[in-house]
């Protein structure tokens, strides 16, 4: 069995930590992705030819980005050649982005990854049940994506309602 490779963390780089509708409320989780990347290829001097795979993850995905991985990767100037997934986890995306990306260097499928998270609650989006086909007469419910995902994603018989 082939030896597995030493992973290095080169570099690190985060946003501010922000509070729901506060001070990044105008910042999409696209944007926020974008920085973090943007950023760590200017602090590093690497050159987005030499990036071999984008992981990010996100828990509140939306048909806006549903790959925001690959549309951050495009933003900051990683060629379309590059590939980037991401990962959707109810918690611990971003985590599990950064494990992937240290298998793909272990393993030698990759030398330079960039792995992280992205998130941005104060975006969250509402959506609306059965709209597509018309919604008729009467009322039509908003869905705060926020509150209902949370009690679909995990047994209530374990963590209640």
């Amino acid at each position: 069995m082939k030896e597995l490779r030493e992973v290095v963390i080169v570099d690190g780089c985060r946003t501010a930590v922000g509070n729901m509708g506060g001070a990044l409320k105008p910042l999409h989780a696209l944007d926020l992705a974008a920085c973090v990347l943007k950023g760590t290829l200017d602090r590093t001097g690497l050159d987005p030819k030499e990036v071999d795979e984008v992981i990010l993850g996100q828990c509140r995905q939306t048909s806006d980005e549903p790959n925001i991985a690959r549309v951050a990767a495009l933003k900051v100037g990683i060629p379309a050649e590059v590939p980037a997934y991401t990962v959707m986890r109810q918690c611990a995306s971003g985590m599990t982005a950064v494990q992937n990306g240290a298998m793909e260097i272990m393993t030698g499928q990759s030398d330079v990854v960039l792995a992280g998270g992205t998130e941005s609650m104060s975006n969250a989006v509402f959506y609306v049940r059965d709209a597509r086909w018309g919604v008729g007469t009467g009322n039509v419910e908003f869905v705060d994506a926020l509150t209902e995902g949370q009690f679909q994603s995990q047994p209530p018989e374990t963590y209640g309602r």
